[in-house]
């Protein structure tokens, strides 16, 4: 049984978004007990952009299920396998692609934007570079897209993934990855996302698509159709104007004093942070940490806490110093690198001290010289006092361990002889008897 969005939900939402959602039905409802979280899956006559499905998932959360769901996640469906083929629906919805994938992650999000993906006939068709993460998002990347195209859309899509060297001089990489960063820095100041080579094709060719991205008229109409193809002609003058003109004004911006946009209300809300007298190294952050046990991939930003139980500096070329430590936090240990002037280096060497307990944010990357995950790129490190809750022995009537052993006995003890009477003592404990196997080697640590 279906039933139509606003009599399954009693809201009304004004404006383009609540126009968006008018001709949706509602065909299930679940909820986690567990987890709390409600699944919404919608049928709807035309494509609602992933930007709106994200705003509605809010408005939802806050009017209709408040503090009942920790969270409301709406699953749309198109009937429209049989009316456009996937390659238009690919290029119309090529943005959204790219929005999903960066709700994946920063990893899934940078290797989908590089690869090379195109829809033919039944198939998607990606082209990887033959790199780790290549390898390793690939079949993420793939997957989600099949999930999109047969789930989503009700195509029966298969895939194909190739892989691909591409070995490039030197400067030719330091090139690419200027253009690429200027492209990247150019689509946040305009509020967009970065999208892969085939989200770059142009659309003036799909307006009869059902796709709503910011307004609301439907299109197959011929005055919607008319409206897209002149906002299309009229977007297609303007960036050939652009790209006629950019090479002449290039020189001429940069004399110019910079407009004011997105990076000065960037700054009217978020606000610099506080200096923090206990960060050491880098700036200061805000943020939840996590259990190291819960890094067990390439997962992107992590705020961690730990106690230092390594620390290996090395001193290499070019006045620098590597510094590379390991952390653990008693659920599990990770290491992290960082490169320091050597003369910085000097002045905070203790802060590296094995024993220290520090708490850092960094990205949990694939380190291809370990061969591991491993913390880099590390935004700040801060000392913090000691969150391990010591053991103590709270008893009234205190007892005398008759059974024990230490590092001298092989495979049964690690503990040195003069730590465990310390820690008897401590406790409270009158005596202690050391058990080793048939020596009296730590009769001396102990005496």
């Amino acid at each position: 049984m279906v039933v139509p969005f606003y009599e399954a939900f009693e809201i009304n939402p004004e404006g383009k978004l609540g126009e968006l959602f008018r001709e949706a039905v509602v065909e299930k409802i679940t909820a986690s007990r567990s987890t709390k979280k409600v699944c919404i899956y919608i049928l709807c006559p035309r494509i609602i952009s992933i930007k709106n499905i994200r705003l509605m998932e809010e408005v939802l959360a806050s009017k209709v299920f408040r503090e009942d769901a920790q969270g409301v996640e709406i699953y749309d469906r198109y009937e429209i396998a049989d009316k456009f083929e996937a390659e238009k629906i690919f290029r119309i919805y090529a943005d959204d692609i790219a929005l999903i994938m960066k709700e994946k992650g920063n990893m899934i999000h940078s290797v989908f934007a590089q690869s090379d993906i195109s829809v033919q006939g039944d198939k998607i068709i990606g082209e990887f570079e033959d790199s780790f993460f290549g390898q390793h998002m690939s079949k993420e990347i793939m997957n989600t897209l099949l999930e999109i195209f047969n789930s989503k859309f009700g195509y029966n899509m298969t895939c194909q993934t190739t892989f691909v060297e591409k070995a490039k001089p030197e400067k030719d990489v330091e090139e690419d990855y200027a253009v690429a960063m200027n492209r990247y820095r150019k689509a946040m100041e305009a509020g967009e996302g970065l999208v892969s080579s085939a989200g770059a094709q142009a659309k003036a060719s799909d307006e009869e698509v059902p796709f709503d991205e910011d307004g609301v008229t439907k299109a197959g109409t011929a005055e919607g159709a008319a409206k897209s193809t002149e906002a299309g002609n009229t977007e297609a003058k303007d960036k050939a104007a652009d790209g006629k003109d950019s090479k002449d004004k290039a020189k001429a911006d940069d004399k110019k004093p910079a407009k004011k946009g997105s990076f000065e209300e960037y700054k009217k809300t978020h606000k610099k942070l506080p200096e923090d007298p206990n960060i050491f190294y880098g700036r200061n952050f805000e943020g939840n940490s996590i259990p190291i046990a819960d890094i067990q991939d390439e997962i992107g930003d992590v705020i961690i806490v730990g106690k230092i139980f390594k620390s290996e500096p090395r001193e290499i070329k070019n006045g620098k110093t590597i510094v590379i430590f390991s952390v653990t936090d008693f659920t599990d240990s990770i290491n992290v690198k960082i490169f320091m002037k050597n003369e910085e280096f000097a002045e905070k060497k203790g802060k590296f001290k094995e024993g220290n307990f520090i708490q850092l944010k960094g990205i949990a990357q694939y380190d291809t010289y370990d061969k591991e995950v491993a913390i880099g790129s590390v935004v700040g490190i801060r000392t913090i006092g000691n969150f391990v809750k010591e053991r103590m022995d709270d008893s009234e009537e205190k007892r005398v361990e008759l059974h024990c052993h230490t590092k001298m006995s092989d495979m049964d003890g690690v503990s040195k002889a003069q730590d465990i009477v310390a820690r008897a003592e401590k406790w409270g404990h009158s005596a202690i008897a050391i058990t080793d196997h048939g020596v009296v080697q730590a009769f001396p640590d102990a005496e």
